[in-house]
């Protein structure tokens, strides 16, 4: 006997477990509460177009001690009807709660009040986004929209036709009939957009006591008054709520209907079809999605990867099917997006379809790598809500992936190349100057005959010897005067280098003089300091802030150029680069440039930045393309400084570049450190300068090639 308890448990999951399913969406068990069994024949109309469509009701009062909605943790019903507007307490363990627990679940709702409604029946509503008129013997009345009636002289009876425009809730047929109303109307909040008007009263409608007169202005007036409302909740579960019972009766089935105002008398009122279509659509009968064969690949393969490079060609593909309340037929719409996700979309799709439920579309992946996600969220009036989500990884390139020549980086593939033939044209050089009896090694020029052949052999290097000579060459080799004494006669002309700068604030003009001193600090050089012109009119560095320039310091010409024997350029950052008056400035010595007037003068820079990650390397290094094609030698400092450079008690600006300084806001002021890191700069280009002119010539001239005659040189 004790066997028969658990064999009945097991057939009831098994008859819960087909009652409801994604493959057959459309509710199948519905309970119906009645207020009075009697409503089972006032309403059997309504309740046989349900029975006929294949639903299952089970009746109850609603005050029966039996009711429950589940059993053992499973829901008994997949739809509630509750019609029994006057009931304060239900039944068995069923109340408010119970009920809101049971549409949260994931089920339907129709309910359906009057003018009697009670507390509980205006608390589920109110729960479900619904509030109904305080006044509890308030009526919707409408004297201008009211149904013609031998019978209804207040005019509570309302022929209403201002129905919501969606096939997908009212069906494509359209109603042509007014719908009979008889009952309380209620409100819905615009911004909660779960709550639609279905069939709302006429601009001449308003809500108050049909058998007294009024005293204040109604609370609900005019179109602001809803008859019947849906709810289509996030978790798809649908709700219908009517303010009144008599509706669904019966006599408004079969009662025919004339407008006030209107000639038409129909026959027979549009309740029937209005109520049997919104039910089809609140026991998910019409506008169920769902989403199957969720696909992804690369172009031209067919398998779904586990992971996708950057800028990966993909395709994505998915297929959407609408329940039509016998069978799954294509939804067709031409709004469903995808998402390409990570933190926030990267790619937006809108997809196309063949018109059959298949949607398809293709993108690149992002030059982002990480944990992206394919999200469909597809949300459309009246129909169930869409939400998938697939995560991929995605990889940046392996090493020998990358594209060997980047378009954006040509400019600086050209300044390589460029410093690459000069390179070349110094080993020619230094080729025909050992022909011509010398050996060229910077910054020195030294007689070939001084060369021991040893150099090349045992004992290796390049140490001159007194006991060796040169294989076939005489020991003594006389050395050409011309070539050794021709720095000699200019010792008594200082050298100058020209320290051309361009300072907003005085950051780098306090950089400039601190290189002067160093420059000056060196025996036969000299420093001369010169700023670019300003392009900025003077109105706007005045909004600017900016102090007024040292007339102390001229403006240099491009003519004036032509002067020096080295540079040393200075100029705050511009987004890692130059700023603009200062590559103004370049760009003007065009007339220099196709002459090569600059040509193997020897050139070097000092920036400021604004921040730490501002520039301190990147400005310098833009810069040497403007070297590059003027065919100067860049002379970089690199580390020259020692210890002084690799100090990490304090923010020190300045790089193997070149000396740089730290603006901040524009209140910090270079400090010692980035100064004598400057004033170091200074005398290295100068001792730099005076060893390139020792021996030789610091002006070539580009119309001449380098041949046994000429030891000038202007190469790296």
């Amino acid at each position: 006997m004790s066997r028969v308890p658990v064999i009945l448990s097991f057939l009831l999951l098994a008859v819960l477990g087909n009652a409801f399913s994604p493959e057959n969406p459309t509710d199948r068990k519905i309970l119906v509460l009645l207020d009075d069994l009697s409503i089972k024949s006032s309403h059997s109309l309504y309740f046989q177009s349900l029975q006929t469509r294949g639903f299952d009701l089970d009746f109850k009062l609603a005050d029966d001690p039996k009711i429950a909605l589940q059993r053992y943790g499973q829901y008994l019903y997949d739809a509630l009807i509750l019609f029994s507007p006057t009931i304060d307490s239900l039944g068995g363990s069923l109340n408010a709660a119970a009920i809101l627990d049971f549409v949260d679940s994931g089920h339907d709702l129709i309910l359906a009040a009057d003018a009697s409604a009670s507390d509980l029946i205006r608390e589920i509503a109110t729960e479900c986004g619904v509030d109904f008129d305080e006044d509890q013997s308030a009526m919707v009345i409408d004297h201008t929209s009211f149904a013609v009636s031998d019978t209804e002289g207040d005019h509570t009876l309302i022929a209403g036709d201002d129905f919501i425009q969606s096939d997908v809730i009212l069906g494509k047929e359209k109603i042509k009939a007014p719908v009979l109303f008889k009952g309380i109307g209620h409100s819905v909040n615009p911004a909660n957009s779960l709550v639609l008007k279905v069939l709302s009263a006429s601009p001449s409608a308003y809500s108050a006591n049909p058998k007294s007169k009024l005293s204040t202005p109604p609370t609900l007036t005019g179109s602001a008054i809803s008859l019947v409302s849906v709810v289509q909740a996030r978790n798809n579960a649908r709700v219908l709520i009517s303010g009144s019972l008599s509706m669904f009766s019966n006599r408004f089935f079969r009662s025919g209907v004339q407008k006030a105002g209107n000639t038409i008398n129909h026959e027979k009122s549009g309740n029937e079809q209005f109520v049997t279509e919104i039910s089809k659509w609140v026991f998910h009968e019409r506008g169920h999605l769902k989403a199957v064969n969720v696909r992804h690949h690369k172009v031209g393969e067919a398998d779904e990867p586990s992971i996708y490079r950057i800028n990966d060609d993909l395709e994505y593909s998915l297929e959407i099917y609408e329940w039509s309340g016998t069978s799954w037929e294509p939804y067709v719409a031409d709004d469903v997006q995808v998402q390409f996700y990570m933190m926030s979309p990267y790619v937006l799709k809108t997809m196309s379809t063949d018109q059959k439920g298949v949607y398809y579309t293709s993108f690149k992946v992002p030059d982002v790598y990480g944990v992206f996600q394919f999200k469909v969220e597809y949300e459309k009036l009246g129909v169930t809500s869409l939400s998938l989500a697939k995560q991929i990884p995605v990889r940046p390139f392996r090493h020998n992936e990358y594209e060997r020549f980047i378009t954006a980086a040509f400019p600086y593939y050209g300044a390589s190349f460029s410093m690459l033939y000069i390179s070349n044209e110094s080993t020619k050089y230094n080729q025909e100057a050992w022909l011509s009896g010398y050996w060229v090694h910077l910054p020195v020029l030294i007689p070939r005959s001084n060369l021991s052949v040893s150099s090349m052999g045992k004992g290796g290097g390049c140490m001159p010897t007194k006991n060796k000579f040169p294989i076939n060459e005489p020991a003594e080799r006389p050395v050409n005067q011309t070539d050794i004494t021709g720095s000699e006669a200019e010792e008594s002309k200082k050298l100058r280098i020209f320290i051309v700068f361009y300072s907003m604030y005085g950051h780098v003009e306090t950089l400039a003089k601190r290189l002067k001193k160093g420059v000056d600090g060196i025996e036969g050089v000299e420093g001369v300091l010169y700023m670019v012109p300003e392009i900025l009119a003077p109105d706007v560095l005045e909004r600017m802030k900016a102090p007024p320039k040292n007339d102390e310091i001229p403006v240099i010409s491009v003519d004036e150029l032509m002067e020096a024997d080295g540079f040393l350029f200075g100029f705050p950052t511009r987004y890692g680069c130059m700023a603009a008056q200062m590559k103004a400035f370049f760009d003007s010595t065009g007339k220099l440039w196709r002459e090569q007037k600059l040509a193997g003068l020897p050139a070097g820079f000092f920036v400021s930045t604004g921040t730490q990650g501002g520039g301190q390397e990147t400005t310098a290094w833009t810069a040497v393309t403007q070297l590059a094609h003027h065919g100067m030698l860049y002379v970089p400092i690199g580390y020259t400084f020692g210890a002084g450079m690799f100090r990490m008690d304090s923010i020190i600006g300045g790089s193997p570049y070149g000396a740089g300084t730290f603006s901040g806001d524009g209140s910090r002021e270079p400090s010692e450190p980035e100064l004598a890191l400057a004033e170091h700069q200074g005398k290295y280009m100068a001792m730099t300068v005076k060893r390139l002119a020792q021996h030789h010539s610091l002006r070539p001239d580009p119309t001449m090639g380098l041949g046994k005659e000429r030891m000038e040189f202007d190469v790296l």
